[in-house]
């Protein structure tokens, strides 16, 4: 058929008249056939010569994400920590960085000791977990008393601390409660038809307040909005909230462990998570990223 052999020549004519009227659809065919010859290649490798070579291809962005992805895949293939550090310190424009900056964050602070937490926010300052990691960092200090560093935690939880300091109290405008502090200022705006009755009294010193259908902390943030049927205090910066059909796990700062409905949650220790679903336990960091798959009857904790 006519068609067979077509790409080697337009190598050929190409070569041979560079300035024929027919030099564009030549010059397209070679581009496509290039690509073709990478696709069946597959590696990061072909991609970047094909990318070298022909820049000006209409398969370049196509070729382009393609390297993108592959080269990705390529240098963190072993899920190491070592692996992602290297890679964004070797590629730090990759598309991928969301990504990598997310593995880098969970692997190195999967121990769930504040140490760990410290460390990670010493040295990815820029990273796009610094807020996430900090907010971890701050409640398990909290917890056990221990000193904060200034140049480890944000103003905003400077500021949450600030106003843990102060109790609230209510006050009704236009027929919805609000909470404003021993001073007077608002700060919670009234948005609750009707409070718990604890709250009425004032001197408020939870650092979540419980309303009928959401969860809000001190400095007015919404941590949690949804079916509420019973809430607990797990510790460390961790509320198990219970709905009519399922557990959620919350972080105080608002972000929620997992994307699925548990059955069941308990702390183990400080450090871990433990979470169960269909009658069965699984082990997740404070971050949020799943160790154990749901394979056990129970987990404990010994010293």
């Amino acid at each position: 058929p006519e068609h067979i052999n077509t790409a080697p020549r337009a190598f050929d004519f190409l070569s041979r008249f560079p300035l024929a009227l027919q030099r564009v659809q030549a010059t397209d065919l070679r581009n496509e056939v290039a690509y073709i010859d990478a696709l069946k290649e597959n590696s990061y490798g072909a991609f970047l010569k094909y990318l070298e070579k022909y820049p000006e291809s209409s398969r370049a962005p196509e070729a382009r994400t393609r390297y993108e992805k592959l080269l990705f895949e390529a240098k963190t293939k072993d899920k190491k920590l070592a692996s992602y550090e290297s890679f964004l310190l070797e590629y730090p424009t990759t598309p991928f960085r969301p990504e990598v900056e997310k593995q880098i964050f969970e692997i190195a602070t999967s121990s769930g000791e504040a140490l760990a937490f410290a460390r990670f926010l010493k040295k990815y300052p820029q990273s796009s977990k610094v807020r996430k990691a900090q907010n971890i960092l701050y409640h398990l200090l909290k917890e056990d008393n221990r000193i904060f560093s200034s140049t480890a935690l944000s103003d905003s939880i400077w500021e949450v601390q600030r106003l843990e300091r102060q109790f609230l109290v209510p006050f009704l405008k236009d027929d919805s409660f609000g909470f404003m502090s021993e001073r007077g200022e608002e700060i919670i705006k009234p948005t609750a038809g009707q409070i718990n009755d604890d709250y009425l009294c004032g001197n408020i010193t939870d650092e979540l307040l419980v309303f009928d259908n959401k969860i809000i902390a001190r400095n007015g943030a919404v941590v949690y909005r949804g079916e509420i049927k019973e809430v607990e205090i797990l510790g460390y910066g961790f509320v198990k909230v219970r709905t009519a059909t399922c557990v959620n796990v919350i972080h105080y700062s608002g972000f929620i462990i997992g994307e699925e409905c548990f059955q069941d949650a308990k702390l183990l220790k400080k450090n871990l998570l433990a979470l169960q679903k269909n009658n069965r336990w699984s082990v997740w960091t404070l971050t949020g990223r799943k160790l154990l798959d749901y394979e056990w009857d129970d987990i404990q904790t010994i010293e």
